[in-house]
This record gives structure tokens, sequence and C-alpha cells, in this order.
């Protein structure tokens, strides 16, 4: 575990109007191919977490919903960001995502509502 993006989180989430709540069931994930194995380099990692920072506020402006965290591992990494209209969501993100350099090649799902309800985009 990279206990070095902990402090990071706790920024990001230390308001209220970031606190995810239970009806923010929609979802956007965002995979990509690290460049090392496993968990990718340090560097990289920074790398991703300023981007995430950046998607977070843009979340935290348009009110669309919030960035839940991140997963690293086997060569991947996923963002996670959830909401109340995954369509908005998507809207408000999808800019970023898609210019991001580390995005191409990688994919972005949307869950609206139920797990059942997805679709997947590639980058």
């Amino acid at each position: 575990m990279n206990w070095r993006r902990l402090p990071i989180v706790r920024i990001l989430f230390s308001g209220p109007e970031n606190v995810r709540s239970t009806n923010t069931d929609e979802c956007i994930m965002a995979q990509f191919r690290l460049d090392g194995e496993n968990f990718g380099s340090a560097g990289e990692r920074d790398q991703v977490h300023r981007f995430a920072s950046a998607v977070a506020s843009r979340l935290k402006q348009s009110g669309s919903g919030v960035y839940d965290g991140d997963e690293f591992g086997n060569g991947l990494c996923r963002l996670f960001f959830y909401g109340h209209d995954a369509d908005r969501l998507f809207d408000d993100i999808y800019p970023l995502l898609s210019a991001w350099s580390k995005m191409k090649g990688g994919q972005i799902t949307k869950r609206n509502g139920n797990k059942e309800r997805s679709e997947t985009i590639d980058v």
C-alpha cells in the first residue's frame, strides 16, 4: 500500500461537500496501464495523484460528483468517481480524461444505477 497518498485523500475529502452520500450510486471508473509493472513508479503514482486532484477540483466546482480514490496493481491503475447522474459526471470529466496522455489506450466505464447497466468507452 502506498501510504504517501493518504494525506492527499484526507485533504481531498476533508470538507462536508465532498463526503460521498449513500445515494451517489452512479459511477465512472477510468482504467489505464502503468509504465512499470505492479504499482508503477513513485513518480508515476505522484502524477496520477496530481491529475486526480485536478479532476476532484473540477467535480467540486460543477457539483456533479466526487473523486472516491484509486487502485494500483498488476500494472494497472483505476480511478473511481461517484455522483447522482453518471451521464452528467461523464460529461464533466471526459474532456480531462480523454486529453490526459496516461489514458491513451485506456478505458472508461460508466455505470448508471445498478451494476448491470454499464457502458465501456475506449480512449
